[in-house]
């Protein structure tokens, strides 16, 4: 049975409205002196700050209470636009548990590279390794000029 929000928002506005209700009859209870009777006391209500009998207001709230005509509809019209709103909510732990997958790949891909190559052959250490044997390949050309010069004079 699909959910009448009109109806179902006029329910929840009339629960909270009795909820605050309930709460003023509550702390007029909790907070009277005992030697005054439940029908002389009166209690300030917390909203309009007007002064109403005890009777009267506890009177309202059991002809409210009386006078629900389907809480079983009303608690199935609650369950299913929780639903509704828990699964259009985001889920943002699967963007962390991602996150977190694509991490741990990448760092066993990394790993596996270094196995790979020899940590120890960076770019800087292949540029300074490279500058030595150009170095070293010049000297022995020079020297192999040099020798081949003095002995054909």
């Amino acid at each position: 049975m699909p959910t009448d929000l009109k109806n179902f928002h006029q329910t929840l506005m009339s629960v909270q409205e009795n909820e605050q209700k309930l709460n003023d009859l509550h702390e007029c209870y909790k907070t009277r002196d005992p030697n005054i009777p439940l029908e002389n006391l009166t209690c300030t209500m917390s909203e309009d700050q007007v002064d109403v009998s005890f009777t009267e207001l506890y009177s309202e709230m059991l002809a409210t209470s009386y006078n629900v005509n389907d809480y079983d509809a009303f608690v199935q019209d609650l369950r299913d636009i929780q639903g509704g709103i828990q699964t259009s909510l985001p889920k943002t732990n699967v963007l962390a548990d991602k996150s977190k997958d694509i991490n741990n790949i990448r760092n066993n891909l990394e790993e596996k590279m270094k196995e790979m190559y020899d940590p120890t052959q960076d770019d800087d250490y292949i540029l300074y390794q490279s500058t030595i044997y150009m170095s070293m390949a010049w000297t022995i050309l020079g020297a192999s000029v040099i020798y081949y010069i003095s002995q054909k004079l």
